[in-house]
């Protein structure tokens, strides 16, 4: 690959652009100028690759390419703040160099493309308030604590984050996703008390093993309904088990406690579940 593949790349970005009210990639971003020179855009010096494609805030409107995944040597992208919309595409994935994205203030929606954040040299990864309904960094290297703008995708449905090295405590703010179903924190090295606002939530699948959480679990996981997998192995919880666990949980089919330190027995009631 050349400079030429990335400027047309850029290009097919370009024409999938429907509204760009300033004027600014329909009249900057001509292939008379070296793609090097045009707005938003930073290349490497030595092999004029295109390195950062960073255009926030300027009321685009449209949606993304596949040809955007054979910018090979992208290390920056910033789309905010604009109205870029539909699917990622999964070419997306090829972005092998990314170590900041932030798409947040958009309106993408499907799933993240698999693999986008597979990079171990990837430092942020913003999407907030998008439509997106599935998430899935789960197994790769990820650190710091778990971002609080994840809240603000409030079409997730779907939160895998497992298999990684966050820290810290689980953030309140994933008690607003109320259309979220699975929510897998597996295998990392999170701690503090698990929110009583996930409680709140309608969850089909909460995985939690393999951490550092202390405290009683919140009652109101036991009164999730809709609950059918519950996997709190090896951590530091403690507490009694209500003696009504079985009546909140009619469609529940699997409860994996061990490795805590709960005290008493599994109630009786848990028999009466309609899956167990």
């Amino acid at each position: 690959m050349n400079i030429s593949t990335d400027e047309t790349s850029l290009l097919a970005l370009k024409a999938r652009i429907t509204s760009d009210p300033n004027h600014i990639l329909s009249t900057n971003w001509s292939s008379s100028t070296s793609v090097c020179n045009w707005i938003g855009i930073t290349c490497v010096s030595r092999h004029q690759r295109v390195i950062a494609l960073n255009i926030p805030d300027m009321n685009i409107t449209g949606s993304i390419p596949p040809q955007i995944g054979n910018l090979s040597f992208l290390v920056s992208l910033d789309l905010s703040l604009n109205n870029f919309h539909g699917e990622l595409p999964p070419e997306f994935s090829h972005l092998r160099r990314l170590r900041d994205i932030d798409l947040s203030y958009n309106n993408f929606t499907g799933e993240i493309p698999m693999g986008l954040a597979t990079p171990q040299s990837l430092k942020r990864l913003s999407l907030g308030s998008n439509e997106l309904q599935a998430l899935g960094l789960h197994s790769n290297m990820l650190t710091g604590r778990i971002p609080r703008s994840i809240s603000e995708c409030s079409e997730l449905q779907v939160l895998w984050l497992n298999e990684n090295n966050f820290v810290g405590a689980i953030p309140r703010e994933l008690g607003n996703l109320q259309l979220l179903q699975e929510l897998h924190l597996s295998e990392n090295n999170l701690q503090g008390v698990i929110p009583y606002e996930i409680g709140s939530l309608k969850l089909t699948d909460i995985a939690f093993s393999r951490n550092n959480f202390s405290g009683s679990i919140p009652i109101g996981i036991f009164n999730m309904s809709s609950l059918e997998s519950f996997t709190l192995i090896d951590n530091h919880i403690s507490g009694d088990l209500p003696a009504t666990i079985g009546h909140g949980l009619p469609n529940v089919i699997e409860i994996l406690l061990s490795g805590n330190y709960i005290n008493g027995v599994l109630p009786s009631s848990i028999s009466n579940s309609s899956k167990a």
